[in-house]
């Protein structure tokens, strides 16, 4: 960066000059001051991640940052609340748990953009929030400082950024504005390239610059627990092309939380924790796979027979982690490249996740939309999106989304 704008970021002097020509993020100078503000008054703050690749390592990203900037590590509580129980937003139990521990601020990774009564809930109980986000924007009020380069007046240039690829930005824009040593934000760039391409966010000229530099930092100088678990998956060089299926599939689906091992793994200091939750991620990862591998010819044969332009699955998978769909549509999607929505069977409704090939301009949130009123809720981004489907409403879906993608 400092080459990039072509003088040092030490000094008064020069920070002043960083702050006018910088590009940023909208609202970026009010989160940075208020983030200083804490620092000034020693405040407690909590870190609150969605619990998914994207999620966890944003988190890390930011508590690494804060450390980085001179903030305390006791001053610091990360909350990663279970989704199957607990959804990925705010809830009254990790909120009441911040309060215990006197937390003030909250900074928040890859959920909230519309989640305007949850967050409204937050600022109830006097908390002060910042979220760093990347989902669609609604057309509600929000009680947070958003930091979202989709979010309307945000003219930052760049927009291919997942939850933590935003937050990793924001602190990058932190630490020039402090005259801070950048390299030491620098090292999170492996969990950076993790997230970006768990998120099949899309990559550009500019965002895979980081890419390259997260994958080199895999290969050359990977944390002890990346380092464990690429020996347990025999394959200890990466390349962007096998971060998905050497690494990221080990991460999905998404743990139930239960022990935070995926936080764990990251967070390890030596090769022995490292390889412990190495070994619990890896040997999960083995008894998934045969149910995964298993819908996936399940949904590549159903395409062979009815040659529609939308697959609708149902899988009923065992409750052995969260996100199983998710890890089927993912899966699928990179075999059978059309758009497809992958759905399990809950109490009283169903629970799905759906993927388009990535880059192909479909809109998997404006599909739902078009026939909302069979979804309890639906979210997300334009390839990648989740939704729970209202019971009793299955052929009405499937006619609904195979009329809307027909008809493209």
């Amino acid at each position: 960066w400092r080459r990039h704008v072509g003088f040092s970021c030490r000094g008064k002097a020069s920070r002043h000059r960083i702050v006018k020509i910088m590009e940023t993020f909208k609202n970026t100078d009010k989160a940075i001051a208020r983030i200083l503000l804490a620092k000034k008054r020693g405040e407690n703050i909590g870190i609150w991640g969605d619990y998914d690749p994207d999620g966890i390592s944003g988190s890390v990203i930011i508590r690494e940052g804060l450390l980085g900037a001179g903030f305390k590590a006791k001053n610091l509580t990360v909350i990663l609340p279970r989704q199957k129980k607990f959804d990925r937003s705010f809830n009254p139990t990790h909120l009441k748990l911040l309060k215990k521990k006197m937390v003030s601020l909250i900074l928040g990774v890859d959920f909230g953009t519309a989640d305007y009564d949850k967050v409204k809930m937050a600022d109830n109980m006097g908390f002060d929030i910042i979220l760093f986000d990347h989902h669609l924007t609604g057309t509600g009020k929000l009680s947070a400082l958003l930091i979202n380069h989709l979010q309307s007046g945000d003219s930052y240039p760049y927009k291919n950024w997942c939850g933590s690829g935003v937050a990793y930005k924001f602190f990058e824009f932190f630490y020039l504005n402090q005259g801070l040593d950048l390299s030491r934000l620098e090292r999170q760039l492996d969990l950076f390239t993790l997230a970006m391409i768990a998120d099949r966010i899309k990559l550009d000229d500019y965002n895979s610059k980081y890419i390259d530099r997260g994958i080199h930092l895999i290969n050359a100088h990977a944390r002890p627990g990346l380092q464990e678990l690429l020996h347990l998956a025999d394959d200890e060089n990466i390349t962007k092309e096998k971060v998905m299926s050497v690494l990221i599939s080990r991460f999905f689906p998404r743990l139930s939380n239960e022990k935070n091992e995926m936080y764990r793994l990251f967070m390890a200091r030596s090769k022995k924790e490292g390889a412990k939750y190495a070994k619990i991620l890896n040997d999960r990862h083995k008894k998934i796979s045969a149910y995964i591998n298993k819908y996936v010819s399940i949904g590549e044969a159903q395409y062979k027979r009815e040659k529609s332009k939308v697959i609708i699955l149902r899988a009923d998978v065992p409750s052995l982690a969260s996100g199983m769909i998710g890890a089927i549509s993912e899966a699928l999607v990179e075999k059978i490249k059309i758009p497809l929505f992958v759905y399990k069977k809950q109490e009283n409704y169903f629970q799905g996740s759906s993927r388009a090939p990535f880059g192909s301009g479909f809109n998997l949130v404006e599909a739902m939309n078009s026939s909302k009123d069979l979804f309890m809720g639906f979210g997300g981004h334009k390839t990648a999106a989740g939704f729970r489907l209202k019971g009793g409403k299955e052929k009405e879906f499937k006619d609904a989304m195979e009329k809307y993608f027909n008809s493209l």
